[in-house]
């Protein structure tokens, strides 16, 4: 409800009952900065004022009756914290934190922080959309695939390597080993070195061709590729890629 900022990353505003414990009254602004009032002033047409009420009835009846329940929360001592969707002329995502202000033992009143996460929001879901996308590919093809963390070591591999070689998953560690365990001793150091190789590097692909021992100790020959992440601080996370079986 509050958390757009568009002048600032953080909005505060503070709200108290004339009469305590009755939320039937109106609940009264006391104070706001400048992103609460341009995100009501969005919602409702209206610049809020200090001693309004803080649900007029500019709010449509499913607003009111959501934020009147956080407000009963808060006033019956409850400190917590939600995240909001709200579309208005954009889409944006907030979260909003509730504090309620006591004097002696009685809450007297409530404070509300609120900080845009829209930004956070879409990146969570481009990487929702980006592993969807990956897990169907991983059913769509014959090839081996494989998605690396690097910061954790955790390595996932869909169905495909465990029925084109032999592995079965309650046996497979969920870690590199299970790949290093696999690697062909006279080509283990050579792989490895050219995957460090290519991530000091900072270069985006890495491939290489190889032995592979299966689950039944035959040898496979195989081209292996692999695409590389960076955050923002250039630092690799994440590494992605495909084993393709090439024995003749």
């Amino acid at each position: 409800m509050f958390g757009q900022g568009f002048d600032s990353p953080q909005l505060h505003l503070t709200g108290q009952l004339k009469i305590f414990k009755n939320l039937c009254c109106p609940i009264k602004l006391i104070t706001s900065n400048q992103a609460f009032n341009n995100i009501v002033k969005l919602m409702t047409g209206k610049k809020p004022a200090k001693g309004s009420d803080i649900l007029t009835p500019e709010f449509t009846k499913e607003q009111i009756g959501k934020y009147n329940k956080f407000y009963e929360r808060a006033f019956a001592g409850e400190t917590f914290t939600e995240i909001e969707h709200t579309e208005m002329s954009g889409d944006f995502w907030s979260e909003i934190s509730f504090y309620p202000i006591y004097e002696g033992k009685a809450v007297v009143g409530t404070a509300c922080f609120s900080r845009n996460i829209t930004e956070k929001k879409k990146a969570e879901e481009e990487i929702k959309k980006s592993n969807e996308r990956f897990e169907m590919a991983a059913l769509a093809t014959n090839d081996v695939m494989w998605d690396w963390d690097l910061l954790t070591d955790k390595i996932w591999w869909n169905n495909n390597y465990y029925s084109h070689f032999g592995f079965s998953r309650e046996n497979t560690e969920e870690d590199i080993s299970s790949w290093h365990r696999g690697l062909h001793p006279d080509d283990k150091d050579k792989v490895l070195s050219g995957i460090k190789s290519t991530l000091k590097g900072h270069q985006d692909f890495w491939t290489d061709e190889y032995r592979f021992i299966k689950g039944d100790g035959a040898t496979a020959f195989v081209l292996d590729c692999g695409y590389i992440l960076y955050n923002q601080k250039n630092k690799p996370y994440r590494m992605v890629g495909a084993m393709l079986d090439i024995t003749g």
